[in-house]
C-alpha cells in the first residue's frame, strides 16, 4: 500500500505506539518484523507493509496520527503573579527558551446543588445534606418549587402586560406613526413586542430573567475597577499554545514536543450529523457527551438518543450524557408549567415533546440497556460562598479517546443554527484531553470515576471502501476477542495480500479528511466563580495581542467589556485590521443580554473607532421595523489571528461566562484551520449591515439598540464602565495632537 502525503517526513504519525516508526533522517527504534516503511522524498510517496492504522471519520481518508507525547510545561507559579515567564538554558549549548505562563487560579470547588432547592446548598434554609433520591443510572433533576413557579409567573405576567400594550399600540396609532419604529412613535422598549414574536418566547425570556437573579444580585456589587486590571494590559493575559520556534528550540533542550492533533472544521448541518452517527456506530470503549440544550423536538437529536447511544451500550460501550440541570428545569417548568392549560398553550406540541423527554425517554432509553452501561447526568453547581447558580455551557462529544468534536453546537446545529454554527473536529491527543475535562466534571457531578479507556490497538471496524471490516474466513471482529485476536483480524483484514493490491492508494489530502494535520493546540475550560475568573478570556485577549495583521472575531452572543475592548483597541494601535461580526435583537434567540449587546457594542465604537463592525440586521437600504427571522441568526463562537491563530469553542464574549457560564475553547496554531475560519468569518459578514456610527447604537435613537427595558436590564456594570472607559480613551486620542505641538 501506498500514502500520498504533503507531509512525508511526518508520516510516522500513521503508525501505531508499538510499530516501526522514523524517518529517512532519523531511525530511533530498532528494525520491527511486523511493520516498515521507506521514504522517497522526490516523489513524496512512502510506501509501507504490514502495518495498522485507524481510519478517520470520513469513509474515504486515512487518519493521521498525530499524537506526540506531550504531557504539558506549566511550572507553578506564585498565586500573586499574574504572568511568569521561565528562561531555561541548558549548560553545554548556547540555547535558551522563554516561555510566557499563564496565571495559576484557583481551582474553584462547586457545592453540587441547586441553590434554594438542594438542601444544604448556599442559599437554602435547610442547613442539612439530604441525598437526592436515587434514580439508578438517571440523575435526579429538581423540580421548579411553588416559590420558583411563583416568581416566573410573575415575571410573565408582566412581561405580557407590556406585550399587549405594544401591540394595541400598533393597531391605535395612526398609519404615519406606523411607519416610524413602534418604540419611537410609542415611546416604549419593544422587547417585549416584534423581537419576540410569540407566547412562547415570552414565557421562555421570563424563566431566563428569573434564573439571572441571583448571580445579577452578586455582579452588581462586584468592584468593577479591579475586575478589570486582572485581564487588561499589553503582555498581561497569555496566548497559551507554544509557538514553533519555541517549541523547536524546547525540543533541542530534551523537552518532550507541544502536543498535536489532527484538526477539521465541521462542515455544515448534514456533515455534523453524519460524522456523530458515524462515530457512534464506530464506537468501541466510550462515549461522552455534554451539552447545554438537548433539541427533543428535533427528529435528529430524538434518533440519537432513542437509536444510536442505546444500540452502542448494548454492544458494550460505555456512554454518559451530560445535560445542564439550569436548562432542564427550565424546560420541565416550561412544559407543565400550567398544569392541565399546558395542552392548550402555545407551542403545546414542543411542550408536550420536552416534558415527554424528560418524564418517560430518558428512563425507558436507559432501561432498555445494560446496567451502567447508558447513565445521564445533569450539571448541577452552586457557587459556594455567594450562592449563585453557575450554568455549563460547554459542548463537547468524545469517542474512545481518539475523536472530539466541540464547538458551539449543541450536540448537532439546530435547525435555527445549521448554518451559522461553528465546530471543529480533532483526533489524537486533543481528543484525549477533551475526554480527559469531561471525566473530571462527570466526576465532580455524580461521584464516577471514568478511566479513559483504550485499548490496545484500536478495531478497524471499516474497511477503506467504508464496507464493514470482517477477516478473512468472513467474521466480523468484535469487542469480545481478544485485543491481539482483535488486531490481528482487523490487521489482515485491511493489509493486502496480491502485489496488485499492493498498489492502491490512499490520499491524505483529500477535502474529505483533515484539514490540518500536526496541529499545536491548547483545550482552555473556564470555572466562573464570584471573582470572575475567565481563563477563555484570557487566552483571547493574548491571541489579540499576537495579531500583527489581522483580527476576526465572530460571537453568538457578547456584551463587549473594558478588557476586550482595551485588547482590540491596543491592536488598533499596532496597524492590526480588526473585524467583529456580532448578532443583533433582530436574529439573536434571545432578547435579554440584547440591552448589554448594544452598549457594549456602542462602546467599542466610541473607544476603537478603527474597529470594522458588522451586526446581523437591516442595512441602511433595507427595512428596520422588522422582528426575529428575518436575518440570520450567527450561532458560532470563534476568533482568527493573522490567518494562522484561532480558538473555537462555547465561550461567548460577555460578563456572564467570567460568573455564570462555564465554557469550554480549543485553542490552535493552524494556518490551514484558520484560512477555513476566516473563509467562513466573510461569508456571514456578506449577509450582515456594517454599523460606523455609535448613534445606531443608542437607546432610543438606534436601530440596533432597545430603548431599554426590564427584559433587556444590564447583567452588572461591566457595559456602563466599558462606555465610559471608551470615552476617556477617545478623549485622550483628541487631545492627543494638541499636547504633542
Amino acid at each position: 500500500m501506498e500514502v500520498i502525503t504533503d507531509a512525508p517526513r511526518d508520516v510516522h504519525t500513521i503508525f501505531s505506539e508499538h510499530a516501526h516508526s522514523g524517518s529517512a533522517a532519523d531511525v530511533t527504534l530498532p528494525p520491527s518484523d511486523s511493520a516498515s516503511f521507506s521514504l522517497d522524498e522526490s516523489s513524496r510517496v512512502v510506501s509501507f507493509s504490514d502495518v495498522y492504522a485507524e481510519l478517520a471519520p470520513e469513509e474515504s481518508t486515512l487518519e493521521v496520527r498525530s499524537e506526540g507525547n506531550w504531557e504539558g510545561f506549566a511550572p507553578a507559579t506564585d498565586q500573586s503573579v499574574l504572568v511568569g515567564t521561565i528562561t531555561v538554558t541548558p549548560r553545554e549549548q548556547d540555547v535558551s527558551a522563554t516561555l510566557a505562563i499563564a496565571p495559576v487560579a484557583p481551582r474553584v470547588e462547586y457545592f453540587v446543588g441547586i441553590p434554594g432547592v438542594t438542601p444544604g446548598a448556599p442559599g437554602t434554609r435547610a442547613k442539612a445534606r439530604i441525598a437526592a433520591p436515587s434514580c439508578g443510572d438517571l440523575m435526579h433533576v429538581p423540580r421548579f418549587t411553588t416559590l420558583e413557579h411563583a416568581v416566573h409567573k410573575t415575571i410573565f405576567a408582566r412581561l405580557l402586560a407590556r406585550r399587549v400594550a405594544l401591540k394595541a399600540a400598533e393597531r391605535l396609532l395612526p398609519s404615519r406613526a406606523k411607519q416610524r419604529a413602534p418604540a419611537t412613535a410609542f415611546g416604549a422598549c419593544e422587547c417585549a413586542g416584534r423581537f419576540l414574536p410569540s407566547v412562547y418566547r415570552v414565557e421562555n425570556e421570563a424563566f431566563e430573567m428569573m434564573m439571572l437573579r441571583r448571580v445579577r444580585a452578586h455582579v452588581d456589587a462586584v468592584d468593577i475597577a479591579a475586575w478589570n486590571q486582572k485581564y487588561m494590559g499589553a503582555g498581561k493575559c497569555v496566548w497559551p499554545v507554544r509557538s514553533f520556534a519555541a517549541d523547536k528550540t524546547m525540543r533541542s533542550m530534551g523537552f518532550p514536543r507541544a502536543p498535536v492533533c489532527d484538526a477539521r472544521l465541521v462542515g455544515g448541518f448534514d456533515e455534523h450529523v453524519g460524522c456523530v452517527e458515524r462515530c457512534v456506530r464506530r464506537a468501541r470503549s466510550s462515549i461522552a457527551i455534554a451539552t447545554c440544550y438537548f433539541k427533543a423536538d428535533e427528529a435528529h437529536f430524538t434518533r440519537l438518543l432513542c437509536e444510536l447511544l442505546p444500540a452502542a451500550a448494548r454492544r458494550g460501550v460505555r456512554v454518559r450524557l451530560l445535560l445542564d440541570a439550569t436548562v432542564a428545569r427550565a424546560a420541565i417548568a416550561r412544559s407543565n408549567g400550567w398544569g392541565p392549560l399546558s395542552a392548550y398553550a402555545s407551542q403545546a406540541d414542543a411542550r408536550a415533546k420536552f416534558l415527554d423527554f424528560y418524564d418517560n425517554t430518558l428512563r425507558d432509553v436507559i432501561e432498555r440497556c445494560p446496567p451502567s452501561s447508558f447513565r445521564v447526568g445533569f450539571f448541577q453547581a452552586t457557587e459556594p460562598v455567594a450562592g449563585y447558580e453557575v450554568k455549563s455551557h460547554v459542548k463537547l462529544f468524545a469517542v474512545d479517546g481518539d475523536f472530539a468534536i466541540t464547538g458551539g453546537s449543541n450536540l448537532y446545529p439546530t435547525e435555527l443554527t445549521q448554518k451559522s454554527d461553528c465546530d471543529v473536529a480533532v483526533n489524537g491527543a486533543a481528543a484525549r484531553a477533551i475526554d480527559a475535562l469531561f471525566n473530571e466534571t462527570w466526576r465532580e457531578q455524580t461521584g464516577e470515576t471514568l478511566e479513559q479507556v483504550r485499548a490496545e490497538e484500536q478495531l478497524v471496524e471499516e474497511t477503506l471502501w467504508g464496507e464493514p471490516t470482517t477477516t478473512r474466513d468472513g467474521a466480523v471482529p468484535t469487542s469480545n476477542q481478544s485485543g491481539s485476536q482483535a488486531t490481528a483480524a482487523a490487521v489482515a483484514s485491511v493489509v493486502p495480500e496480491s502485489r496488485e493490491a499492493r498498489s492502491r492508494r490512499v490520499n491524505l489530502m483529500s477535502p474529505l479528511g483533515w484539514h490540518a494535520h500536526g496541529v499545536r493546540f491548547h483545550p482552555v475550560m473556564s470555572r466562573p466563580d464570584r471573582s470572575g475568573e475567565d481563563a477563555v478570556l484570557r487566552a483571547v485577549v493574548g491571541l489579540a495581542d499576537q495579531a500583527e495583521r489581522e483580527l476576526l472575531l465572530c460571537m453568538g452572543f457578547a456584551a463587549p467589556h473594558t478588557p476586550l475592548i482595551d485588547a482590540l483597541r491596543r491592536a488598533c494601535a499596532r496597524g492590526v485590521r480588526v473585524r467583529v461580526l456580532l448578532n443583533s435583537q433582530y436574529s439573536a434567540d434571545l432578547q435579554t443580554p440584547m440591552g448589554d449587546l448594544a452598549a457594549g457594542a456602542r462602546a467599542m465604537l466610541v473607544g476603537a473607532p478603527k474597529v470594522e463592525l458588522f451586526l446581523t440586521g437591516p442595512r441602511k437600504s433595507q427595512r428596520f421595523d422588522v422582528g426575529k427571522g428575518a436575518h440570520a441568526f450567527q450561532h458560532g463562537k470563534f476568533c482568527v489571528a493573522d490567518r494562522r491563530l484561532c480558538s473555537v469553542g462555547s465561550w461567548n464574549a460577555w460578563a456572564r461566562s467570567a460568573f455564570h457560564e462555564m465554557e469550554l475553547n480549543v485553542c490552535f496554531d493552524s494556518a490551514d484551520l484558520a484560512e477555513r475560519l476566516a473563509e467562513k468569518w466573510a461569508r456571514a459578514a456578506a449577509e450582515c449591515a456594517r454599523v460606523r456610527d455609535p448613534a445606531d447604537l443608542t437607546p432610543g435613537r438606534g436601530r440596533f439598540a432597545p430603548l431599554g427595558c426590564e427584559i433587556c436590564a444590564p447583567f452588572g456594570k461591566f457595559c456602563e464602565d466599558a462606555l465610559a472607559r471608551a470615552r476617556e480613551w477617545a478623549s485622550e486620542t483628541a487631545c492627543a495632537p494638541c499636547q504633542a505641538s
